[in-house]
C-alpha cells in the first residue's frame, strides 16, 4: 500500500507543473507595491524545503484516508499563497470531492512547515500555488 501511495503521490507532483505553469506571465516592474500583488507565474517558483521528493515524503506521511460513511475516491485541488517569508496563506479548495476529504488536504497543508519562497527579477513575491490531492481507496 505504502508503494501505491508513492506512486499516486508522484503522479500529483507532476500536476504541480502543469498548474503553477499555465496562468499568465507577470512582470514585476508594472507594480507599485509588491507587498500586496499575488503572482501566478514567476522565474524562481515556491518550492517545498528540500524539493518536490521532500514534498511526497511529506504528503505520504501526514495525508490520512478519513473516515467517511459514503465510499468516496477523487482529487481535492487545494490553493494556497506562499507569501515572503515563505509561510503558507489564504489556503482554500478549488475543486472538493467531500466534505472530510477537503478538510483531510487543508489539514495536511496547515502542517507544512514553511516554503522557499518564490522570485521575480530577483525580488521574493507571494506566489500562488496550486496542488492537487489524490484519494484512492486501495483496500478495495
Amino acid at each position: 500500500m505504502k508503494r501505491y501511495k508513492e506512486i499516486i503521490l508522484i503522479t500529483i507532483l507532476s500536476f504541480i507543473y502543469i498548474f503553477n505553469n499555465q496562468a499568465f506571465s507577470q512582470n514585476i516592474e508594472n507594480f507599485s507595491d509588491t507587498d500586496t500583488i499575488v503572482f501566478y507565474t514567476v522565474q524562481n517558483p515556491p518550492t517545498f524545503i528540500n524539493g518536490d521528493t521532500a514534498l511526497l515524503n511529506f504528503l505520504t506521511r501526514n495525508l490520512k484516508w478519513p473516515n467517511s460513511e459514503i465510499d468516496v475516491e477523487g482529487t481535492v485541488y487545494i490553493s494556497f499563497i506562499v507569501e515572503k517569508d515563505g509561510s503558507l496563506t489564504n489556503i482554500n479548495i478549488l475543486r472538493g470531492i467531500q466534505n472530510k476529504f477537503d478538510q483531510e488536504a487543508i489539514r495536511v497543508i496547515k502542517l507544512m512547515p514553511k516554503w522557499i519562497a518564490g522570485e521575480q527579477k530577483g525580488k521574493k513575491v507571494r506566489v500562488r500555488y496550486n496542488l492537487p490531492i489524490k484519494f484512492i481507496n486501495v483496500e478495495k
